[in-house]
């Protein structure tokens, strides 16, 4: 068995279609090649593939080639793109602001055998467009990761480390939680904020002491585990918007998958994760949980045990058997003109 995964080189990639086919390769008699949509090396156009794993696709000309010569095509989008606010970056690249590719990834879904997506929202929608043709494939994690059992620095057991993850995407949303940082940096001597992937939003928080925060530059997806090893805390401050509530529970599950408590926003797939931390929407609940968590150890080992048993039913292991599922009916439909 020969896939193709096509992938546009962002993190996602790394976090979704990657991380499955990788388990496939380990698990079966698999081969895969990799090709970037903006850069198609000739030998993938002479290859007669199983599978053709298309992550977020908006060219379907591309696509088209594979699907003229009978190859299934396996679609993965785990965003809602229509649905990219004006304020996010992505609004004018990928999103409403760029109606050639909003038209072009729905013409790729048009295309698709089979469709995977990262929450039940989207799985709704795109059913309701596509058909039953629509898979749900949860984030999840790797624990043959060995980063998954380190930390990227040695910590100090007297300091009680707050992180924060993430791109420029989600500026906006960390707004959420910016007063509640100055005010319990403020109140407790023993945290320091750590700020992982966007500089400008380490800028953000440029009142807080020196001596009470860090910056981690970004990371390759692998290495990411070990960056969660360096905190005691996760933040995942989210804006209530239609694009947020169709986003996955991923930044819980790695929260989890380290043994650690967050505190979220209620969103959506938060909100059905909930095991293993807590919810804030004001500055004062923000607030309040930080001080909760950050005064008891115990109450952060104990959340973060509880976040680990619900994270383990989502260790690649498992995870894999819904995409395995996805890529059979992706042939199935391919071969039988459905």
């Amino acid at each position: 068995m020969k896939y193709l995964l096509l992938v546009s080189g962002t993190y996602s990639d790394q976090i979704r279609s990657s991380m499955h086919i990788n388990r496939l390769l380990i698990d079966t008699d698999l081969t895969a090649d990799v090709g970037y949509y903006n850069h198609l090396d000739k030998q993938v156009f002479e290859t007669r593939y199983d599978l053709v794993v298309c992550s977020r696709p908006n060219n379907p000309e591309i696509l088209q080639y594979f699907k003229m010569r009978k190859m299934p095509l396996l679609i993965d989008v785990d965003d809602d793109f229509e649905a990219i606010t004006k304020s996010h970056p992505g609004y004018n690249g990928v999103g409403p602001g760029n109606k050639t590719a909003i038209e072009g990834m729905n013409k790729c879904l048009q295309m698709a055998n089979a469709i995977t997506t990262s929450t039940e929202i989207l799985k709704e929608k795109f059913t309701e467009r596509y058909g039953n043709k629509v898979y749900l494939v949860e984030n999840g994690w790797d624990n043959d990761n060995e980063n998954w059992k380190k930390s990227l620095f040695p910590k100090d057991p007297n300091i009680v480390y707050v992180g924060w993850g993430g791109t420029v995407t989600h500026r906006n949303d960390f707004n959420l939680v910016l007063n509640a940082l100055h005010l319990i940096t403020k109140k407790l001597d023993n945290v320091k904020i750590i700020i992982y992937g966007d500089p400008e939003i380490y800028f953000m928080i440029n009142k807080i002491p020196e001596n009470k925060k860090l910056f981690i530059p970004p990371t390759e997806y692998y290495i990411y585990p070990g960056v969660i090893g360096s905190f005691d805390i996760l933040l995942a401050p989210l804006l209530d918007t239609a694009f947020n509530n169709a986003k996955s529970d991923i930044k819980l599950v790695d929260a989890g998958a380290r043994k650690i408590p967050w505190i979220a926003s209620r969103s959506t797939a938060y909100l059905k994760w909930y095991e293993g931390g807590c919810f804030a929407s004001t500055t004062e609940e923000w607030e309040e949980n930080l001080t909760q968590f950050i005064i008891s150890r115990a109450k952060r080992k104990r959340y973060g045990q509880i976040g680990y048993q619900k994270a383990l039913t989502r260790e690649s292991k498992v995870i894999v058997k819904d995409w395995i599922v996805a890529a059979e009916a992706a042939k199935y439909n391919c071969f039988n003109n459905k």
